[in-house]
């Protein structure tokens, strides 16, 4: 099943929209995972506010993404631009969701400003300490420096604009970095259409030290975007 191809969000790059604490523990099932004991990786954090939250709640979480070599005013302004972009093309698109996390468009709108404003905060203070600047597909991060992994709203979602070589090479290279598991979200492309990627990297011989399972979460915004790719190295 897919959505109406002729009428979803039209995005040509990847933008800032962040997603909070909440959204976090439910798109990656997070229920299972303890908290000053395990490492997590944000990866492609850009403006969500999960590391802060969840630093401040007791977790051990380090954000990544390209966006982290620009200063906070230029993140933010870039974020409330986006907010407002995204924003205007909502009516348009609205069936295509599920509207039962957020109640209407206000409700989505004042979430992602809330998580953009949570994040400048701390980004302010802790630049370059938990929020490091990473160009993916590659990072400089040590072999199993992170317990777990987390993607969200990043690969499979812009199929159209990064291309399988990169995905595939930023799961190697995460699997090289993460001793426990990777969890992608979600495993939908932005036409609502679970993303061909998917089977391809299952099948890719160069990555078969690594077991996929799909499963099933609790968060479901985009219709038809309620599982996560849940990824573990079998020769650890």
């Amino acid at each position: 099943m897919s959505l109406d191809k002729t009428n979803h969000l039209d995005i040509n790059r990847v933008v800032l929209l962040g997603r909070v604490f909440d959204e976090y523990y439910h798109m990656f099932n997070l229920r299972d995972i303890s908290q000053s004991d395990t490492s997590i990786l944000d990866v492609a954090s850009g403006v969500s506010s999960f590391c802060a939250e969840a630093n401040a709640k007791g977790y051990n979480v380090t954000a990544s993404d390209v966006i982290y070599n620009h200063l906070p005013e230029e993140i933010y302004e870039k974020g409330l631009s986006d907010v407002e972009e995204i924003m205007k093309k909502m009516p348009s698109v609205a069936h295509n969701y599920n509207w039962e996390y957020f109640k209407d468009i206000d409700a989505l709108k004042a979430t992602r400003l809330n998580a953009l404003t949570l994040f400048i905060e701390d980004y302010k203070e802790f630049r370059n300490k938990r929020y490091l600047n990473v160009e993916y597909p590659f990072s400089n991060f040590l072999e199993n420096q992170f317990d777990i992994t987390l993607v969200s709203h990043f690969l499979f979602l812009y199929e159209d604009l990064l291309d399988y070589k990169f995905h595939k090479d930023t799961i190697k290279e995460l699997a090289k970095i993460t001793k426990n598991e990777i969890r992608i979200f979600p495993l939908v492309n932005l036409q609502g259409i679970t993303s061909r990627y998917i089977s391809q990297l299952m099948s890719d011989i160069e990555l078969q030290s690594l077991e996929f399972t799909i499963i099933k979460t609790d968060y479901s915004f985009i219709k038809n975007g309620n599982e996560m790719l849940a990824i573990r190295n079998t020769l650890l």
